[in-house]
C-alpha cells in the first residue's frame, strides 16, 4: 500500500514516512497482541482508519488514529488482563466453594453477569469497545463478597473435618464410650453441620461442628479419666489385700463402674461422677482400713496372749466381736471405739496386775526374812503366794486378790505363833 506514494514536496515525504513507520509499529503492536485473547476489533478499525487515511495522503490524521489504534490497543489488552484475573480468581472460589459443598449459585451469578457485561460494548471517542471495565468492577465487587464467603466456608469445612476426625478417634479408641454414645450424640450434629454446610450457612455450620468436636474431645478425655480412675481405685483395693468380706462390697462397685463405662450411655460429666465416686470410696477406705484392721489385729494379739497366761474376758471377746463386724461394715468410728474400749480392759488389768504383784513382792520378802525362824505357817503362806501370782499372771485378779487376803491372814497367824 506504500509503494505509490505520489511525489511531494520534503515536508509531505517526511510526514508520510512518519506515518508509515507508526502504522507499520502499531500493525505490529496488534498482531503481537492478537494471541492474548483480547477483543482487538476495535483497535484494528481504528488502524484500518488509518490506513485509508494515508492513502488518502491525510497524513496527520493517519498518524493520529495510528497513535490511537496503538493506544487502544494497549489498553484493551490490559483491561482483558484484568478482566480474565479477577474472572479467573471468582471460578477458583466457585471450584472451592463447589469442593466444600457450599453452594455457589451467588459467583456463578456474578460470572454469567460479568460475561454478559463484556458482550455489550460502550462507546469510548467514537468507538465501540468491550465493557472490560465494567464487567471487571461487577467482578471486583464480587470479588470481595467472595473472598469473605471463602473464609468462613473453609473455616466451617475444616472444623467439620477436624470434628470427624475427632469423633472417629472416639469411636476407635479401647478407653471411649461405644458407638452407641456417638450415634446418638455426635452423628446427628455432624449430619446436620453438613447440611448447613450445604445451604450456604457457614456460620452456623461452624458452630455445630465446633460444639461436636468440642464433645468428642471432651468425651474422649473424660473417658479416659474415668477408665484411669476406676483402673487406680481397682489397683488401690487389690494392693490392700482386704479380707474378701471386706472388699467384696467395694470391689462389685468398681466392677458396676467398668461395666458402666463399657456400655457407652454415659456422657463425660456422668462417668467422670461414676468414676470419681468410686474412687472416692477407695481412697476412703484405703485411708481407714489399714489403721482400723492393724489396730484390731494388735488388739487381738494382745488378747491371744493374755489368753495363753490363763486370761479371759467376756467384755473383751464382745467388743472384738463388734469391731470385727463393724470394720466389714466400713464403720470406722466403731472400730475404732470398740479397739479402744478393749485397751482399757487391757490397761486396767495391767495396772492392777501391777499393783496385786508390788503387794505380793511385799508378803514374799517378809516370808523370806522369817524362814529361818522356820514357823509353822510360812509354807501355807509361799503356797497361797504361789497361787495368786499364777491367777495375777492369768488375769484372774479376784482369784488373786482373794489369796492376797489369805496370805496376809496366814502370815500375821504365823507372826502371832512364833512370838
Amino acid at each position: 500500500m506504500f509503494a505509490n506514494v505520489h511525489p511531494l514536496g520534503f515536508l509531505a515525504a517526511a510526514k508520510a514516512r512518519d506515518a508509515e513507520q507508526l502504522i507499520g509499529q502499531t500493525e505490529q503492536l496488534v498482531t503481537a497482541l492478537a494471541p492474548s485473547e483480547a477483543d482487538l476489533k476495535p483497535a484494528e478499525a481504528v488502524l484500518a482508519a488509518a490506513k485509508s487515511l494515508y492513502d488518502a495522503q491525510e497524513y496527520s490524521r493517519a498518524v493520529a488514529q495510528a497513535k490511537r489504534a496503538a493506544a487502544l490497543a494497549t489498553s484493551l489488552n490490559e483491561r482483558f488482563t484484568a478482566y480474565m484475573a479477577a474472572w479467573k480468581f471468582l471460578q477458583a472460589c466457585r471450584e472451592e466453594l463447589q469442593q466444600i459443598g457450599f453452594p455457589t449459585d451467588g459467583l456463578e451469578s456474578a460470572l454469567e453477569s460479568a460475561d454478559k457485561e463484556v458482550v455489550r460494548p460502550v462507546e469510548e471517542g467514537g468507538t465501540l469497545v468491550p465493557n472490560y471495565l465494567g464487567a471487571t468492577e461487577r467482578l471486583e465487587r464480587a470479588t470481595e463478597e467472595a473472598r469473605t464467603v471463602v473464609a468462613r466456608a473453609r473455616e466451617a469445612s475444616r472444623e467439620i473435618f477436624l470434628a470427624t476426625l475427632a469423633a472417629e478417634a472416639l469411636s476407635d479408641s479401647p478407653s471411649a464410650p461405644t458407638s452407641t454414645w456417638l450415634a446418638v450424640r455426635l452423628e446427628p450434629m455432624l449430619e446436620q453441620a453438613a447440611r448447613e454446610l450445604a445451604l450456604g450457612h457457614a456460620p452456623a455450620a461452624f458452630k455445630i461442628a465446633s460444639e461436636a468436636r468440642v464433645r468428642s474431645e471432651d468425651a474422649l478425655a473424660g473417658a479416659a479419666r474415668a477408665w484411669e480412675l476406676v483402673d487406680l481405685a481397682a489397683a488401690v483395693l487389690e494392693g490392700l489385700e482386704a479380707d474378701v468380706r471386706v472388699a467384696e462390697p467395694l470391689e462389685e462397685k468398681v466392677e458396676s463402674a467398668r461395666d458402666a463405662l463399657a456400655r457407652g450411655f454415659l456422657d463425660r460429666t456422668s462417668a467422670l461422677a461414676v468414676a470419681n465416686r468410686v474412687s472416692d470410696e477407695v481412697a476412703a477406705f484405703a485411708k481407714h482400713y489399714p489403721p482400723a484392721r492393724d489396730a484390731l489385729e494388735r488388739t487381738k494379739s494382745v488378747y491371744v496372749r493374755l489368753q495363753e497366761d490363763g486370761f479371759c474376758s467376756y467384755d473383751v471377746d464382745s467388743a472384738l466381736s463388734e469391731a470385727r463386724g463393724a470394720l466389714a461394715r466400713g464403720d470406722w468410728n466403731v472400730v475404732q471405739e470398740k479397739v479402744e474400749s478393749a485397751s482399757e480392759i487391757f490397761l486396767r488389768l495391767w495396772s492392777n496386775q501391777e499393783a496385786l504383784g508390788q503387794a505380793l513382792a511385799e508378803i514374799e520378802e517378809r516370808v523370806a526374812l522369817l524362814a529361818a525362824f522356820r514357823l509353822p505357817l510360812l509354807p501355807d503362806v509361799q503356797q497361797t503366794l504361789d497361787r495368786a501370782k499364777g491367777e495375777v499372771r492369768s488375769g484372774r485378779l479376784a482369784g488373786a486378790q482373794e489369796d492376797l487376803l489369805i496370805a496376809r491372814a496366814l502370815m500375821m497367824q504365823a507372826t502371832r505363833t512364833g512370838s
